[in-house]
């Protein structure tokens, strides 16, 4: 086995000429007891005779390893070197169906991928109101659904009690006696006080300054209530809740009024990354500006091009493609845009985007979301591009 010292002079050298190790290749080096260097040496040769036929890596895989170890026997010490393992590395190498392209797809997430364009009408350009109305609705409705689920991680949340079941039996309310249940179902009768308090959850749909102190409306698709902040801290804390924030609210009930105990906001959940098993990329890219006199499209086409090569190793890795707005330059934008237009019109600019975009390989998923310049309204909830 390489000393510590010589494979850290060889890391040195490798990061030193702008190249990488990859693990798998490593642990070869480590079975070496000598000529480490002249192997890397070697595999850096041919790394820069590939770079300079347009097959650029700056990786050093382990397959490159394994083609020096097997076919140039002088850079290898054969009554030290593990056999056997290169033999299986080879082996198992030669049977992978993707071998080709080094990597084999455990599970394929494009799958999972779906496209809404022919599904129930949301919101939309042509005016209809009904599709509109549509649109804010299942805006909304998301927004409270998904923060329902951040909520429900709260010790707070197996107290949640609809609007509606507080309005149709205000003195008397039910325990919930399961952590996820916020529909006021499965929940045992119980009666309270006047003076007990209980937990709502909710968007913000206005806030309203009254004398006694400042009133804040919910709205959690069952109903809305009025509820009122009566001390400085909680109107402070009111005073800097936005509209359609979620919110969730300790009140009591004090004669007509629901008056506010506490107030919670959703906690940011801890972020857990969830990581491929397979070394995929994604390319993120932005503001093309077809259209414009400055959209570098001779550059375009290169990336493309790089994008298509068979033999390029980071290429063939790459699953995703993010186009994150500004496909096109657009028209009427700012003023005097139509100086710096090569295309005037922002429907043949986007012809113009679709004909660069078919030369992708089918195989790379291509995500859009569009830009201020693209056609479409910026308003929330924001349509796709027509």
């Amino acid at each position: 086995m390489a000393f510590p010292k010589e494979l850290s002079n060889v890391l040195s050298f490798v990061i030193s000429k702008g190249y990488q190790i990859h693990p798998d290749a490593f642990d070869i080096l480590k079975s070496h007891d000598e000529d480490v260097m002249k192997i890397i040496g070697k595999v850096l040769k041919n790394k820069e005779e590939q770079n300079r036929r347009m097959k650029k890596s700056n990786i050093i895989l382990a397959e490159d390893l394994i083609g020096i170890s097997t076919n140039l026997n002088e850079y290898v010490s054969p009554n030290r070197f593990d056999k056997n393992r290169v033999n299986n590395l080879i082996t198992s190498f030669n049977d992978n169906e993707s071998s080709k392209s080094y990597f084999r797809i455990l599970f394929d997430p494009s799958k999972r991928i779906r496209s809404f364009n022919n599904e129930s009408p949301s919101i939309s350009n042509n005016g209809n109101n009904l599709s509109e109305t549509i649109g804010f609705i299942n805006l909304f409705k998301s927004r409270y659904e998904k923060l329902s689920s951040i909520l429900a991680n709260r010790q707070e949340s197996k107290s949640i009690t609809k609007i509606s079941f507080i309005k149709n039996n205000l003195f008397t309310f039910k325990k919930n006696t399961s952590r996820s249940n916020l529909d006021g179902s499965n929940l045992n009768s119980r009666n309270y006080d006047k003076n007990n308090s209980f937990f709502i959850s909710g968007l913000v749909m206005s806030k309203n300054s009254k004398k006694n102190g400042l009133e804040i409306i919910i709205d959690d698709q069952s109903g809305i209530i009025n509820t009122i902040a009566t001390t400085d801290e909680l109107k402070k804390q009111v005073s800097m809740i936005a509209l359609d924030q979620m919110v969730l609210l300790e009140v009591e009930n004090k004669g007509s009024l629901f008056v506010i105990k506490k107030i919670l906001s959703p906690d940011i959940p801890d972020h857990i990354p969830v990581r491929s098993k397979n070394e995929e990329y994604v390319v993120l890219i932005s503001d093309l500006h077809v259209g414009s006199k400055y959209f570098m499209e001779r550059q375009f086409l290169k990336f493309i091009e790089w994008l298509t090569s068979p033999d390029n190793e980071i290429a063939n890795r790459i699953k995703f493609l993010c186009i994150c707005g500004d496909l096109i330059d657009g028209v009427g934008i700012f003023p005097n845009q139509e100086k710096e237009l090569l295309e005037l019109d922002a429907i043949k600019q986007m012809n113009h985007v679709i004909e660069l975009l078919t030369k992708i390989p089918e195989k790379i998923n291509i995500f859009i979301i569009p830009g201020n310049h693209d056609l479409g309204r910026r308003a929330l909830p924001q349509p796709s591009i027509p």
